[in-house]
């Protein structure tokens, strides 16, 4: 049965009605319209859920003009948070203010509450990222950024993406508008370690050298943040290669770290490991070696032995062992690493992923290829959770399972049949 003219006006006026009163009403209206229509357009009455459905969607059903000034405040501030829920004090602290505003954006469908506390919806978010953003939530926002609070160590490569796509979604429109501040840098920092985590490397070089030319008209060449800046860079060009470049970046590091803090401080020992990095990159494995023991001398004296900085220095003596064929020795400082690593930072993190995948490494190397295997599927299943399936990190660990897997048992199974298994 077709529609007819006044079964479309009926939709028609109820499609205005619920776009006019969409909080608190459009369930009521929708369904009193449902009983209404359903017995007049018989067959059709999927067409007319569908037509309903779609001003669900509208981003025109939240209008910031409905809101007070201090709602406004509120909701452009949590736009920001992506997928993170707030809690109550934090909000108060935050953006300050009272608990009976979060009660009244939540019965008007604003802001949504469960016990891990509030959030804005998604389309609440696309119309709020679609405005004109206030000068002091986007500060506020950037700043949260920049002390290290937005993104949780270990977390989901999902909800990482996610909430770099706010980030550069408020940076597109007020990126040519931040002063070249400190917390400009370090908000430039923090995103590139964290694109440098997801293995996207150029953005993460992109971002380093940002902070490192606002660091260094503000703050001088000898400063330990400018030396952090060289430091940083210089890790993203060895992840891409760049050798040379990362050579000087570290020397850098170093040679400031040395005179402004010394020989005996956590960060000069990072400054021997990145060098030692560099080393081994380029197969200079006594040179990497040399390093890598200075940063774990240092290591021994300032941060205890379960640190997690120690585990790195231990992981990377037990490369350069590896690749000149020490396998007992590299297999002894891997499994030191290890131990720290579940220890310490969980059983899921990315650094115990990396310390499965090097005593595979080990392993395979001795043609232990059972193993290996086994270590390597760890690794695996972790780097496919904390990063991502295209990660470099991932993809090297799906390579060494390949390599290994025409020397294990897997019957008559296929790669990929066997790899769903596990």
């Amino acid at each position: 049965m077709e529609f007819t003219a006044d079964i479309s006006k009926y939709i028609d006026a109820g499609v205005e009605l619920a776009k006019k009163h969409p909080m608190c009403s459009t369930l009521v209206i929708v369904l009193v319209l449902f009983l209404i229509v359903t017995p007049m357009i018989g067959s059709n009455w999927l067409d007319f859920l569908k037509k309903l459905k779609d001003i669900g969607g509208q981003k025109g059903n939240f209008d910031m003009a409905d809101l007070n000034k201090k709602q406004t405040r509120v909701i452009q501030n949590l736009a920001l948070m992506a997928n993170n829920r707030t809690l109550p004090f934090e909000v108060r602290n935050w953006i300050g203010c009272e608990e009976r505003t979060l009660k009244a954006l939540v019965k008007s469908g604003w802001l949504t509450w469960t016990e891990r506390g509030y959030k804005v919806p998604a389309a609440v978010r696309e119309v709020v990222l679609m405005g004109e953003m206030p000068v002091a939530a986007v500060e506020n926002f950037l700043r949260f950024v920049a002390n290290e609070e937005y993104f949780k160590d270990g977390e989901d490569y999902r909800a990482v993406q996610f909430k770099l796509g706010i980030i550069e979604a408020v940076l597109e429109k007020v990126e040519d508008r931040l002063e070249e501040s400190q917390t400009t840098s370090a908000l430039y920092t923090r995103l590139g370690s964290v694109y440098g985590e997801q293995g996207k490397y150029a953005q993460a070089e992109e971002y380093y050298q940002k902070a490192l030319n606002i660091r260094l008209k503000a703050l001088g060449e000898n400063h330990p943040d400018t030396a952090t800046s060289y430091n940083n860079l210089g890790v993203a060009y060895d992840d891409q290669g760049k050798l040379a470049q990362a050579e000087v970046c570290q020397r850098k590091a170093l040679d400031i770290r040395l005179k402004v803090l010394g020989e005996n401080h956590p960060s000069t020992a990072m400054s021997y490991n990145d060098l030692g990095n560099v080393y081994a990159s380029q197969g200079k494995y006594a040179q990497a070696e040399d390093y890598y023991q200075q940063a774990l001398d240092i290591s021994y004296k300032v941060l205890r032995e379960d640190h997690p900085n120690t585990a790195m220095f231990y992981s990377n003596l037990g490369c350069v062992y590896e690749e000149q064929g020490k396998y007992a020795q590299a297999e002894e400082w891997h499994r030191k690493a290890l131990d720290i690593a579940r220890k310490v930072l969980g059983e899921d993190h990315p650094n115990t992923a990396i310390s499965y995948n090097n005593l595979g490494l080990v392993y395979e190397d001795q043609k232990k290829y059972n193993e290996a295997a086994e270590l390597y599927l760890k690794a695996w299943k972790i780097r496919q959770q904390k990063l991502n399936p295209e990660h470099p990190y991932t993809k090297q660990t799906l390579n060494n399972l390949h390599t290994c897997f025409p020397h294990i048992d897997h019957g008559d199974q296929d790669f990929d049949t066997w790899l769903s298994q596990q």
